[in-house]
């Protein structure tokens, strides 16, 4: 882990603004659900009003810092897999776009050769 890295974890986890001796009754408890499909998750539970403010202020530095360092689920997954269509050609008799099927057969995308007046 880097250094950026470790004072923004630091400032987020000892931050003494948003608890102190007195506030105990009004604690919050925050958990980060890190995943690698990509979808993180920040989650507060409070028992009062003011724990709540407290624990959405604390998730919402903490989301977009994982926001931030990871990126959304769907930008995982491009990053992951990257861009898998895989160009399979055109049709040679009407030109549509060729699909591939669950088998794996290539197949024209306009299904052509279900047209009863194709080549009449």
């Amino acid at each position: 882990m880097d250094d950026k890295n470790k004072e923004l974890i630091n400032e987020v986890v000892e931050d003494p603004d948003w608890i102190t001796e007195d506030d105990k009754k009004k604690d919050f408890i925050g958990e980060v659900y890190l995943s690698t499909d990509g979808k993180n998750t920040v989650f507060i539970r409070a028992d009062t009003a003011e724990s709540r403010k407290k624990g959405l202020e604390w998730a919402k530095v903490v989301y977009e810092a994982l926001l931030k360092r990871y990126g959304t689920k769907q930008g995982q997954a491009v990053k992951e897999y990257g861009n898998n269509k895989e160009d399979l050609g055109k049709c040679n008799k009407c030109g549509a776009p060729n699909r591939k099927s669950m088998k794996g057969k290539v197949y024209c995308s306009d299904k052509c050769w279900l047209n009863e007046d194709y080549g009449n």
